[in-house]
């Protein structure tokens, strides 16, 4: 029963990803309300087996109260390709207790989500790539090289955000900005 829950949750969420690429360029699409900690935990539940497969370490820094106004379908598609990089970086380098954070900064005016990793970061001459169309670090039956281009897409485009890629001291950080929008009653 809970594979079958599993399997049916999953496709309705691939069923959902095809109507928002759909709607992602009309201009009448809707706005709603959500909370940034049940969408990461309904993130997570798209590459939970994946995750415990290969015993990454989760640990989410985001207080349940934080909410937005916006599209969370576009900023769901957007974390799942972070996380999916993430989780296939640490996986493909073998690293030793391979972890990924999530935290989020509430500022005056707009919400900070960071995603970070312990996979080494990313490689210098590729940092300022990422986001372009088409480029991959995967052979060619792996990527596309759209993940990140379509990211940067639905959240500089479609909710009026800023994403930007960096490195720490032990791998990758992106960092989600979303500026603050009042619900129009």
């Amino acid at each position: 029963d809970e594979k079958l829950n599993r399997i049916e949750f999953l496709t309705q969420y691939m069923s959902k990803t095809i109507d928002d690429f759909k709607n992602f360029f009309q201009q009448d699409k809707e706005k709603q309300e959500y909370y940034f900690y049940e969408l990461i935990e309904n993130t997570l539940k798209i590459l939970k087996a994946s995750i415990e497969t290969y015993k990454i370490e989760l640990k989410i820094d985001v207080d349940k109260s934080y909410k937005s106004f916006g599209y969370p379908n576009e900023l769901q598609q957007v974390i799942v390709v972070i996380l999916n990089n993430a989780k296939n970086v640490l996986v493909n380098r073998g690293i030793d207790k391979p972890r990924i954070e999530i935290s989020m900064q509430n500022n005056e005016h707009d919400f900070v989500l960071s995603i970070s990793d312990n996979g080494g970061g990313i490689v210098k001459e590729h940092i300022d790539k990422v986001f372009d169309p088409y480029f991959t670090t995967k052979h060619n039956t792996q990527g596309t090289g759209l993940g990140l281009y379509i990211s940067k897409l639905l959240i500089e485009d479609g909710n009026r955000g800023k994403i930007t890629a960096s490195n720490t001291d032990v791998g990758a950080r992106f960092d989600i900005l979303l500026f603050k929008e009042k619900m129009h009653e």
